[in-house]
């Protein structure tokens, strides 16, 4: 009994770590682009354009609330039920695509290789939220004018089980994720 109440207290205590980790960066974001707003005092055209981009990230925090949900009902089993069958590779392709222009603007070279389909059985958006988080992870932190690799292959032993996610190369200027 005692083993059951510390597992669900640890659980409590990841998840409150993981919206915490989650939601720091948006709602910073939002914080500072109200801030700018009420400092600036724009024309009515920037101002309306502003509240576009704030209500954006409001969804954006939506969205990774929702995601949370998501992440809590699979650690119970009852959305695993739920899980349909997914092209992994072609998630982190399209990912990767879409961070493509967030990364030459940092001057930074954003590739994708893959080893053809891997098809598993999923959550497409969470699995799109995972490998974006990694990807704005590498972003944050690769080097100047750096190289950040997205490799979507399966494992040797013929798992999904890849330790090497996320580990530095030997190239100093290049991550792999």
């Amino acid at each position: 009994m005692l083993d059951q109440i510390e597992y669900l207290i640890d659980g409590i205590r990841n998840v409150s770590n993981a919206i915490a980790h989650d939601l720091r960066t948006p709602l910073a974001e939002l914080r500072s682009r109200l801030e700018e707003l009420s400092l600036i005092r724009p024309g009515p055209e920037q101002t309306f354009a502003e509240i576009d981009s704030a209500m954006a990230d409001v969804d954006r925090v939506i969205a990774i609330f929702n995601a949370l949900l998501r992440l809590a009902e699979i650690d119970t089993g009852t959305r695993r039920s739920g899980f349909i069958e997914v092209d992994v590779a072609n998630i982190a392709s399209e990912v990767a695509e879409f961070y493509q222009p967030v990364a030459e603007l940092q001057g930074r070279v954003l590739s994708f290789v893959s080893s053809g389909p891997l098809a598993l059985a999923g959550d497409p958006l969470l699995l799109a939220q995972a490998i974006g988080n990694l990807i704005d992870n590498a972003l944050k932190y690769a080097q100047e004018n750096g190289t950040i690799t997205v490799v979507a292959s399966r494992h040797p032993d013929g798992g999904g089980r890849d330790r090497r996610v996320g580990r530095r190369t030997r190239h100093p200027r290049r991550r792999k994720i």
